[in-house]
């Protein structure tokens, strides 16, 4: 390979890589094998490996792009079935939270997000409604709620 060529590739690795670095679960869904059968059940491989990965580090506030209300608590099932659910468009992160939902749309506002009413959504700034991410799950009041992000790289794309 000549100088220039091998400049040329380091550089775009090099330039990829803070984006992977971003997103920790698109490698472990990669890496996990194919659901099977264990017992006479189905075993989703993705799930369980996105499972330990979140039970043994919570997403972050910066993987979130907000702070938790307090008590919020991670449903690592669910967040773990819909993160793979929506790979690689979405991260979807569920939390059970105790608070109303009149008191999660000013926790959230206070920090910048844009409420919806007539859809009962919370939007991220920067940009058109979903682009940069939303929360769902207001209607259910104190029973939890969901935060959709876009990671690193699907944020690239088109």
């Amino acid at each position: 390979m000549r100088p220039a060529t091998a400049a040329l590739a380091l550089l775009l690795v090099a330039g990829a890589a803070p984006a992977r670095a971003q997103d920790r679960f698109t490698d472990i869904i990669a890496r996990a094998p194919e659901s099977s059968v264990r017992n006479g059940y189905v075993v989703n491989h993705r799930r369980e490996a996105v499972q330990r990965e979140i039970t043994a580090r919570p997403p972050t506030e910066a993987e979130l792009g907000v702070r938790l209300p307090p008590g919020a608590r991670l449903v690592p099932d669910r967040t773990a079935l819909q993160i793979v659910q929506y790979n690689p468009v979405w991260r979807v992160y569920q939390y059970r939270v105790a608070m109303s939902r009149e008191e999660l749309v000013r926790f959230f506002t206070e920090q910048g997000l844009e409420y919806d009413a007539s859809q009962q959504w919370l939007y991220f700034p920067g940009g058109r409604k979903k682009e940069g991410g939303f929360i769902d799950d207001l209607h259910h009041g104190a029973q939890g709620i969901r935060i959709w992000r876009r990671p690193a790289a699907a944020s690239a794309a088109p």
